[in-house]
């Protein structure tokens, strides 16, 4: 699915990655809502909330769930410019907007987490498409042709019909890619869950983050109240 998706193949190919991209964006959505939400008036009582999902991700961290704590943590520091009160706040956003800047360092820490990572775990899927898609593009082991020695008789090679030349270095690179996903498959399906049992209340307060504004509308409300602030 992940090698379906970079290819630009129909979705049908990619229901189940599809979905999870979705339920990482609602997530994101929801939080931010929360944060921002009309509810709220007060720069402080929004801090408040800010900082509860902050200690929410780092505990989805402690759990190996990169997916749910990246979805928080990339809502949460689209925020960093509004005029938080407590500098304790103000500090932890800069200091993540930095580590995530770096996006180089951010990916090498990310596949070596994942490479050394037990289950049960939730990865981040976005990061994984990044890089993939910089391997399909030839931004990582280059383009099929262009990576060619120059010597390499290309259009001899079109005349006896056995192009397209095979890029192996890029299969290499996309293995290597994906490779934190393979090797889960020597694990149990138990061993892949997470113990906890359903919470059916729990889930109905959650309500599947439907209750999250859109990103336009998300993205009025935070001009909405930067500029109040700025007044």
């Amino acid at each position: 699915e992940y090698l379906a998706f970079v290819r630009g193949r129909s979705r049908e190919q990619f229901a189940n990655l599809q979905a999870f991209i979705n339920s990482f964006n609602r997530l994101g959505f929801w939080v931010k809502t929360l944060v921002l939400g009309s509810k709220t008036t007060k720069m402080k009582e929004r801090q408040r909330l800010l900082s509860y999902f902050l200690k929410v991700a780092d505990e989805l961290k402690r759990l190996h769930n990169f997916n749910s704590h990246l979805a928080i943590v990339f809502s949460l520091i689209s925020l960093d410019q509004l005029p938080w009160p407590g500098r304790s706040v103000r500090q932890r956003l800069r200091a993540l907007t930095s580590c995530l800047g770096d996006q180089a360092a951010f990916a090498r820490d990310y596949f070596r987490n994942m490479g050394s990572t037990e289950p049960p775990l939730v990865p981040h899927v976005g990061e994984v498409l990044k890089y993939l898609t910089r391997i399909h593009e030839g931004a990582v082991g280059g383009d099929e042709v262009s990576s060619l020695p120059p010597d390499y008789p290309v259009s001899r090679a079109k005349q006896l019909g056995l192009m397209p030349v095979i890029n192996y270095w890029k299969y290499w690179v996309s293995f290597n890619c994906l490779d934190f996903c393979i090797r889960f498959k020597r694990y149990s399906a138990k061993a892949m869950h997470y113990p906890f049992a359903l919470n059916p209340e729990l889930l109905a307060c959650l309500n599947n983050f439907n209750d999250a504004l859109s990103e336009p509308a998300l993205n009025d409300l935070l001009d909405q109240v930067r500029q109040k602030y700025m007044k």
